[in-house]
C-alpha cells in the first residue's frame, strides 16, 4: 500500500526530467491530508496515554490485557508512520514544498519498511491475544498445560511476534531505492525518482514471495483465523452466561475479581477482534479482486475511472486500519475495568485532582490573606476606568476632539466621575463580601459586635440543684467554729456510734411499711437539727 503511494509520486525518462506527483491531488488533500493526518494524531495520543498508563500501573503488565499495551505502542509507530508515508507527500505536492520532499525522499525506504512492520506486528499480537482467550474454552488437559505456558511468557511471546514480523517484513527494505537524475536541475522535484530496486525485478521474487507468500500470509491467513477464533469465543462465552452450574462453595471476594477481570478482557478482545475485521475487510476485498483480475495494470491505465476508484480505495483501506487503532482505546475504557480505573488515576495524577476521601473540617484557617482580603490594595483599575484608557490610548488628537465637541467632553466627565463612585462603591461593597463569603472574619466580626453591645451567649447547660453537705462560707461568715459543727455533721457522728449502728441494723430487719416510717422521721429529725444548727 505505501509501496503504491511513493512509487507514484516520481519518476524520470532517460534524459526527461518528469515529476507526476500524487494523483488527484484536489480530493486527496482532504482525504488523507486532513482527515487522516486527524485520525492519525488522535490515535498517537490516545495509544500514548494507554502507554503512559501502562507505565504508572504495573499491574496491568501482570493481567491478560498486556497484549493491548504493546499494540498500543505498535499503533503509535503506524501512526508516525501513516503521517510520514502518506500525508507529508500529499502535503509536498500541494503546497510545492521541495525542502520537505528532500526529507522525505532520505528516510522513504525506512519509513516503508517500519510500516509494514508494524502492521504485520499488530496483526500477530492480536492472534496471540485471541489465542490465549480461545485455550480458557477448552477444558482438556494439553490445553491447559498450554493456556498456562502462554499466560507465564506473554511478554516473551510479544517479544518473539515482533522480532518474527520484523525478520518477514525486512525484505521491503531492500525493494525500493532512490536515484538521483543529476541532468535534473537541483531546484526540481524530477531529481530524485523513487524506483524499484533489482530485487523487485526479478519474476520468482514478484510472484512467489511478494504476491502469494504476502496474499497468504499478511491477508487471508490472518483474517479467516480471527473470524474462527473470534466466533468460537462468542459462542463460548455464551455457553457460560446461560448455563447454570451448580455452585460446590462461595467464591471468594478475590476469585470473583479474578473472574470478572477475565470477562472483561475477553469481551474487549472480542470488540477489539471484530473492529481488526472489520477494517482488514476491504482491503481482502482489494485483494481477492487484485488475484482474480487478469492484467490488472493494463486495465488501470486504459480506464481512468478504474484507476480512481482503484486510488482511492487503497487510501481508504489504509485510513480503515488506522482508524481501527484509533477507537481500540475507547473500546478498552468502555469495556474493560482494569484499565477504566487505571486510567480514570492517571489522568488525575496528571491533571492534579486528587479526591481524597476525607471528611470536611468545619474550620480550617486561612495561612496566607486571600485575594479578597488584599482588594484595593495599588492600582487596580475596574472594567468602566479600563474602557476609558483604552479609549484613550486608540483615539488619536482626543484633547483636541474634547474641546471643539461639548457633548463629548460632557460624556468624558461623567464617564471619569462615574469611574471614581464605581471604585468607591466597590470599596463600600468588600465588607459585605467578607461577611458572607469568609467564615473567620463572620465570626470575628460578631464576636466585636457582640463584645461593644455588652452581648454574650454562653453556651453551657444550666447546672442541675445540688442539696448543701456543709454549711457554706455565707452562713458561717463572722463566727467562730463551734464544738458542735467542728466534727461535721451531726449525723455523721451518729452513724459511727455502736450503739446507734445496732439499732439501724435492727430497723434493717423490720417489716417495709416500718421501715418507710422511721426513714422518714430520721430525715425529718435530721432536717430540724440542720435547722437549729443554722438558726444559731
Amino acid at each position: 500500500m505505501e509501496e503504491e503511494a511513493v512509487a507514484d509520486g516520481a519518476f524520470a525518462d532517460n534524459g526527461t526530467c518528469i515529476y507526476w506527483g500524487t494523483d488527484y491531488i484536489e480530493g486527496k488533500i482532504w482525504l488523507i491530508g486532513m482527515f487522516g493526518t486527524t485520525v492519525a494524531l488522535t490515535s498517537i495520543i490516545l495509544n500514548f496515554f494507554l502507554c503512559i498508563v501502562y507505565l504508572y500501573t504495573p499491574s496491568l503488565a501482570k493481567s491478560a490485557v498486556l497484549y493491548f499495551g504493546v499494540i498500543a505502542v505498535v499503533d503509535i509507530i503506524m501512526g508516525f508512520n501513516y503521517i510520514a508515508a502518506m500525508s507529508v507527500p500529499v502535503f509536498i505536492d500541494y503546497y510545492g514544498l521541495l525542502w520537505l520532499y528532500h526529507v522525505f525522499v532520505s528516510c522513504v525506504v525506512t519509513v516503508v519498511c517500519e510500516s509494514n512492520c508494524a502492521l504485520f506486528s499488530s496483526s500477530l499480537l492480536i492472534l496471540l491475544a485471541t489465542t490465549e482467550r480461545l485455550l480458557r474454552t477448552f477444558q482438556v488437559k494439553t490445553t491447559t498445560h498450554l493456556r498456562r505456558f502462554v499466560e507465564k511468557n506473554r511478554v516473551g511471546l510479544c517479544a518473539g511476534c515482533i522480532l518474527v514480523a520484523v525478520a518477514y517484513k525486512l525484505p521491503t527494505y531492500f525493494e525500493l531505492d532512490v536515484t538521483e537524475h543529476l541532468h535534473c536541475g537541483v531546484e526540481e522535484f524530477s531529481r530524485f525518482e523513487i524506483v524499484a530496486t533489482p530485487l523487485v525485478r526479478n519474476e520468482i521474487y514478484r510472484k512467489l514471495f511478494m504476491f502469494w507468500t504476502r496474499f497468504i500470509v499478511d491477508r487471508i491467513s490472518p483474517f479467516i483465523l480471527l473470524v474462527l477464533m473470534n466466533f468460537k469465543i462468542i459462542t463460548a462465552l455464551k455457553q457460560q452466561t446461560f448455563t447454570p452450574k451448580k455452585a460446590v462453595f462461595m467464591p471468594s471476594s478475590s476469585t470473583k475479581c479474578s473472574r470478572r477481570n477475565i470477562r472483561d478482557a475477553t469481551r474487549t478482545l472480542i470488540i477489539m477482534v471484530s473492529l481488526y475485521i472489520v477494517s482488514q475487510a476491504p482491503q481482502m476485498i482489494i485483494s481477492i479482486s487484485e488475484f482474480s483480475t487478469p492484467n490488472l495494470d493494463e486495465k488501470l491505465r486504459d480506464d481512468e475511472g478504474l484507476h480512481q476508484l482503484y486510488s482511492y480505495a487503497n487510501d481508504i483501506c489504509s485510513i480503515c486500519s488506522l482508524l481501527s487503532s484509533c477507537l481500540r482505546f475507547p473500546v478498552y475504557l468502555a469495556n474493560n475495568r482494569q484499565i477504566n480505573d487505571a486510567s480514570r488515576a492517571t489522568f488525575r495524577y496528571f491533571c492534579g485532582y486528587w479526591r481524597a476521601e476525607k471528611k470536611p473540617k468545619d474550620y480550617r484557617p486561612i495561612s496566607a490573606p486571600t485575594a479578597s482580603l488584599t482588594a484595593g490594595k495599588g492600582r487596580n483599575p475596574d472594567a468602566p476606568q479600563m474602557i476609558i484608557s483604552i479609549s484613550e490610548f486608540s483615539t488619536p488628537n482626543l484633547d483636541e476632539k474634547l474641546r471643539d465637541d461639548e457633548g463629548l467632553h460632557q460624556l468624558y466627565s461623567y464617564a471619569n466621575d462615574i469611574c471614581s463612585i464605581c471604585s468607591l462603591l466597590s470599596s463600600c461593597l468588600r465588607f459585605p463580601v467578607y461577611l458572607a463569603n469568609n467564615r473567620q472574619i463572620n465570626d470575628a466580626s460578631r464576636a466585636t459586635f457582640r463584645y461593644f453591645c455588652g452581648y454574650w451567649r454562653a453556651e453551657k447547660k444550666p447546672k442541675d440543684y445540688r442539696p448543701i453537705s456543709a454549711p457554706t462560707a455565707s452562713l458561717t461568715a463572722g463566727k467562730a467554729p463551734s464544738k458542735k459543727t467542728s466534727g461535721g455533721p451531726r449525723t455523721v457522728k451518729l452513724a459511727e456510734d455502736p450503739r446507734k449502728a445496732d439499732a439501724a441494723e435492727s430497723m434493717a430487719n423490720k417489716p417495709t411499711d416500718v421501715e418507710n416510717t422511721d426513714s422518714t422521721s430520721n430525715y425529718s429529725a435530721t432536717y430540724e437539727y440542720h435547722l437549729n444548727e443554722y438558726r444559731l
